[in-house]
């Protein structure tokens, strides 16, 4: 059973399924033998990156291929949850956003993890499709608790710190 397509920037196409991972590459079909973390697991979930790798989500496992070839991994001893990932999307700032069905969102930024659930004003845990717009907006679809709508801080401070010749703004345009 196919349950998630993703295209890369080669026009190869990433099937996730129920037995697996598999690449359809220009019309010809192949098995990805990927990680053990994804033995057993079905793919439930794919998403490509700006720098092309693919993002693949298992069961509570995530992974992450460049060049058609492992490149990190994230199991039990890494993910900080065991729920099983249901989506995932890029940000426009590179972090990568993945959706569980239980524990919320993960945000996966220069290594480190940042939760977001209910405590942070989503509405359910259990998380089943997710978007990132060219606004920075993240959609967040949840069970029983509808659409959410994430979006970069509202306030951003522009001063001296950040390149204007001074911290005083008397007048603005």
């Amino acid at each position: 059973t196919v349950l998630a397509l993703a295209q890369d920037r080669q026009g190869r196409l990433w099937v996730g399924t129920d037995g697996g991972l598999n690449l359809l590459d220009h019309g010809k079909p192949r098995p990805f033998a990927g990680s053990p973390l994804v033995a057993g697991f079905s793919v439930g979930c794919l998403t490509v990156a700006r720098d092309d790798s693919v993002w693949v989500g298992a069961g509570p496992a995530l992974l992450r291929l460049k060049d058609g070839v492992l490149a990190e991994q994230y199991g039990p001893e890494r993910l900080p949850t065991t729920e099983v990932v249901t989506s995932l999307a890029e940000d426009l700032g590179g972090g990568l956003w993945i959706a569980t069905y239980g524990d919320g969102l993960w945000r996966l930024r220069d290594g480190s993890f940042e939760h977001y659930g209910k405590n942070e004003g989503l509405s359910n845990s259990a998380v089943y499709c997710l978007l990132a717009e060219d606004d920075g907006s993240l959609w967040v679809g949840t069970n029983a608790g509808g659409m959410n709508r994430l979006r970069p801080r509202a306030i951003r401070q522009i001063g001296a710190p950040e390149g204007l010749s001074d911290s005083d703004a008397d007048a603005v345009l």
